[in-house]
């Protein structure tokens, strides 16, 4: 996953790169266009090369985290604007986006979310800071039915004061001691 948004491209056509900055054209707000107006020739018709403008363009989101999506900038904006906290019928409400979208966004959203936290994670704990420790199963029933599928463990530590947190996968519910061992939560 790239940039949130990307940050400038240049106009790289598929015959050569013409170097000119790529600028926002009126009928798209998501397209850079090349103006450069460069001929080339770009294909052989019957024969015969045929010349035409530069016409590259690139998307804003390409190789950022909105790559790939057909809804618009600010209904993307305010769809995760509003992930903050509120129900999805209330999104959907908001945004006049359909329940399903909403539903993938906001899971995306989390997963991001998710990703950073590991990511981040240290040392949380110290002399005189209280931290609350618990295990979790990532795990769903189908169906919310039947046997348990198998999911995965973390166990985890908030900082009351700070809201700091600290997450390790483990292997059982039983294994309460690796955030000591990978030295997440520091001494009592």
């Amino acid at each position: 996953m790239g940039l949130l948004l990307a940050p400038g491209f240049s106009c790289v056509s598929r015959m050569r790169s013409c170097d000119d900055k790529l600028q926002v054209r009126d009928r798209s707000a998501d397209r850079y266009t090349c103006g450069c107006g460069v001929w080339m020739t770009r294909a052989v018709y019957k024969r015969k090369p045929v010349k035409v403008q530069c016409r590259g363009h690139v998307s804003v989101r390409s190789g950022s985290f909105f790559e790939g999506s057909h809804l618009t900038l600010l209904q993307l904006m305010k769809s995760i604007l509003r992930c903050q906290n509120l129900p999805c019928a209330v999104i959907q409400r908001e945004t006049d986006i359909a329940s399903k979208t909403i539903t993938d966004w906001t899971s995306l959203c989390r997963e991001v979310v998710a990703k950073a936290v590991f990511k981040h994670s240290g040392m949380i704990g110290g002399e005189g800071v209280t931290v609350e420790l618990d295990e979790s199963m990532f795990g769903r029933r189908k169906y919310h039915r039947g046997y348990l599928r198998p999911g995965q463990w973390v166990f985890g530590g908030v900082e009351r004061c700070s809201g700091c947190c600290s997450l390790v996968p483990v292997e059982t519910c039983d294994a309460k001691i690796p955030a000591r061992a990978n030295n997440r939560v520091g001494p009592p």
